[in-house]
């Protein structure tokens, strides 16, 4: 593919981007750099921050990416790398003057929102990126990775310095509050103040990236930011100084060297000026794996024993910290002390296996990580079959595990081997893997198949599969008309498909057959095809035949390896003979709303007992199969399997905070609301997350569409950035996803 087809569809899409942001009006230039706020420095009372001048806004023009390549790429033939480039020149303008305007709301005359960064620029950084994997440039691509980062940080940097802003303006306006209060207000000062220095440390290094590595100008940015933080230090220092007084805290370790068999004990003391012992004071000891919170004793000394588990093997630094109270007339201090990380290597110990297991089932292994019968604490644990990944969890704080994972169907029938290991390499601690034997059975599928007819040359294929009530989601199915292929489809995570296909030369007043296939070139689940008439009305009811064993058919399947249907596929498929074991009932949905509902009641009723049946035109592999219609009180049942379904998701998403996995805590908690949104709109799968928050945020109040924000936020974050989240983001992020999942709304209410 050359560079130019493979570029149409970029700039397609830029110039729909292009067109939507045309209309946002002008941006502001940046500033000449220079002091953008003012530190007063009174005799006495709390430090002034003094706003300045803001600046008027100028035009920039921007060229339209559709046109951006006229001209760059010369006449040597090379027109089409310059599309590229011109393309990405585009880009980077865009993203640079985003990055500015969101810098500029960090200013005093800002409001600290970046508005237009939030709803842009995720969809430029991405363009760029892509742009930059095909033009296979090494300074591209180091750019691109720093991106969506520099965006999230840029964003949180101008919240931060506006909530900044607010506590130091209570605290400059507290004039008649006692002393205590006085600290309290200094207190979130020095916090907030904190975060804006973090948060501007790391925009420098990303602006720096960016700068030697691309034509995209973060200058302006760049100044605004530095300026920033510089001046929010220095108020900040200062609000310290003249609040605060530093304490002493020392911190050492008994053994320089440490692993896990031979931990060492990190103590220290803490002190006023002079010398007084504070007691009764939370210190916390932060190693390379954990924070552990200890207190003060009467000596105003502290022990803790650290044990390395996760840590990287070579130097490492433990360092202590204590956190004042809000009222505490001390300063937030810190001390470190050097170690040397050693290997230990320990073994898993399995005692509660699975013996036989089948496709769907639940395949759940316990058991420790030791070391000299010590356990070993947070230590990441995966579970495999048959070199197959099950299951990932870590270990308590006794060394003990529990993890459980679906038997999918890819994992071959037979005795596959199980393994569970500790994926730690070059870390404190590794371990033996244990491994057992497992019985994998086969199992036979249930191919439930319905057909309509669109137009002439066109029908629509649906229908689902599943092994008992368990779909088969990791399938995919061929449609063959004859012994030609004229179709695949994947089934879903509910167990459902859905696909249309090309029936040519069959005049609308005329009838044909498909075969829809499961044909797995190995695993547990058999394989299985169902033979099915497409309907020459416009209704899509296939045409029933008088079964001569009694009643009605409109079509037949059978598992491929049940040689006794032979003779019967190849019967045609208007005369369909006796003989026929499969009992085959219609249903025809109308509405997509409608058919959501219906499949939900399929999925819970295969299969099922003897019931009304739905019409004619579905057909079914099984003979034993019976799909039970929803009663007219199906939507209050979903709704309650939705609300009981995100619960679930909430619960485990709480119980992987507690095991200290925030990011995939803050994954699951998205994963809830997206499961609760779904069960309310019908949510288009293929929709990104911000995608999602703007087309439904808007059917929800105020207070669940903000949460539902600040859970995208989160979720970006978790899934894309490679720092960490923190607990206290998961935590918020877990809150937040309780609030939207609270929310009652009416189906179809989504905007456009």
């Amino acid at each position: 593919m050359t560079d130019t087809a493979r570029l149409l569809p970029v700039l397609l899409a830029l110039a729909i981007v292009g067109s939507s942001v045309g209309t946002v009006g002008a941006l502001s230039p940046a500033p000449p750099t220079g002091t953008d706020a003012a530190v007063d420095r009174p005799a006495s009372g709390p430090v002034a921050f003094q706003q300045g001048p803001p600046s008027g806004p100028v035009g920039i023009q921007h060229t339209d990416p559709a046109e951006a390549g006229e001209g760059d790429g010369g006449g040597d033939g090379s027109g089409e790398a310059g599309d590229l480039t011109a393309v990405r020149r585009w880009l980077g303008d865009r993203i640079g003057t985003l990055l500015v305007a969101c810098a500029r709301e960090s200013r005093t005359n800002g409001n600290g929102t970046c508005e237009q960064l939030a709803e842009e620029y995720p969809s430029l950084a991405g363009r760029y990126a892509a742009v930059a994997e095909e033009t296979a440039d090494p300074d591209d691509n180091n750019v691109s990775r720093v991106l969506n980062r520099t965006g999230e940080n840029q964003r949180e940097f101008a919240a931060a310095v506006r909530n900044y802003r607010r506590a130091l303006e209570a605290y400059r306006n507290a004039d008649d509050v006692s002393d205590e209060r006085r600290r309290s207000l200094a207190r979130n000062v020095s916090r907030y103040g904190s975060r804006v220095e973090e948060l501007g440390t790391d925009l420098a290094t990303s602006h720096e990236v960016i700068a030697e590595n691309s034509t995209i100008d973060v200058g302006p940015a760049r100044d605004i930011t530095t300026n920033v933080t510089t001046n929010v230090n220095r108020t900040t220092d200062e609000v310290r100084t003249r609040e605060f007084v530093p304490p002493e805290l020392t911190v050492s370790a008994t053994t320089r060297e440490v692993s896990f068999a031979d931990p060492t004990v990190v103590r220290g003391q803490l002190r006023a000026e002079d010398g007084t012992p504070l007691a009764n004071r939370t210190v916390e000891v932060r190693t390379p794996e954990r924070t552990i919170r200890t207190t003060t004793d009467a000596a105003g000394e502290y022990t803790v024993t650290y044990r390395p588990t996760t840590a990287p093997v070579g130097a490492a630094t433990v360092e202590a910290a204590y956190r004042p109270r809000n009222d505490s007339q001390y300063l937030r201090t810190t001390a470190g002390t050097d170690v040397t990380i050693r290997a230990t290597t320990g073994a898993v110990e399995l005692n509660g296996t699975p013996s036989g297991v089948a496709y769907g089932d639940d395949v759940t292994v316990r058991g420790s990580v030791r070391a000299n019968g010590t356990g070993a604490a947070g230590v990441p644990v995966t579970v495999t079959l048959g070199g197959v990944l099950l299951a990932e969890t870590n270990t308590t704080d006794s060394g003990a595990f529990s993890a459980s994972g679906r038997l999918p169907a890819s994992i071959p029938a037979g005795s596959p081997t199980l393994r569970v290991a500790v994926p730690q390499e070059d870390r404190a601690f590794a371990a033996d893997p244990a491994a057992a034997n497992v019985t994998v059975t086969r199992s036979t599928p249930t191919l439930v198949v319905n057909t309509e007819r669109l137009d002439a040359d066109t029908a629509r294929v649906f229908g689902g599969m599943f092994v008992g009530q368990n779909p088969v989601s990791d399938a995919r199915l061929t449609v063959r008309r004859g012994g030609e292929t004229v179709g695949t489809v994947a089934v879903s995570d509910e167990g459902t498909f859905e696909t249309n296909v090309s029936v040519p030369e069959v005049a609308a007043n005329e009838s044909t057959a498909l075969t829809v296939a499961y044909d797995p070139p190995q695993g547990n689940v058999e394989g299985v095809d169902l033979r099915v008439g497409v309907s020459s009305a416009s209704t899509g009811l296939v045409p029933d035949v008088e079964n001569p064993a009694g009643g009605f058919v409109s079509g037949f399947g059978n598992p491929v390896d049940e040689l006794e249907f032979e003779s019967v596929r190849s019967a045609d498929p208007v005369l369909l003979g006796g003989g026929l074991v499969a009992f085959l009932v219609v249903f025809v949905i109308a509405s997509s709303g409608v058919l959501r509902r219906v499949w939900r009641a399929v999925v819970r009723g295969l299969p099922a007992a003897v019931g009304p049946l739905l019409g004619g035109g579905y057909a079914a592999s099984r003979p034993d199969t019976v799909i039970r219609p929803p009663d007219e009180t199906d939507d209050s049942d979903t709704d309650d399997d939705a609300a009981d379904e995100a619960g679930a998701l909430l619960g485990a998403a709480t119980e992987r905070l507690s095991g200290g996995r925030a990011d995939e805590s803050i994954i699951g908690a998205y994963g809830a609301v997206r499961r609760h949104l779904d069960a309310r709109f019908g949510v288009e799968p293929a929709l990104t997350h911000w995608e999602l928050l703007r087309r439904y945020g808007g059917s929800l109040d105020a207070e669940r569409r903000d949460a539902l924000e600040r859970l995208t936020e989160a979720y970006e974050r978790a899934a894309f950035s490679p720092a960490r989240s923190t607990t206290e983001t998961a935590q918020d992020a877990i809150d937040s996803a309780s609030v939207v999942v609270g929310e009652r709304v009416e189906p179809g209410s989504a905007g456009d």
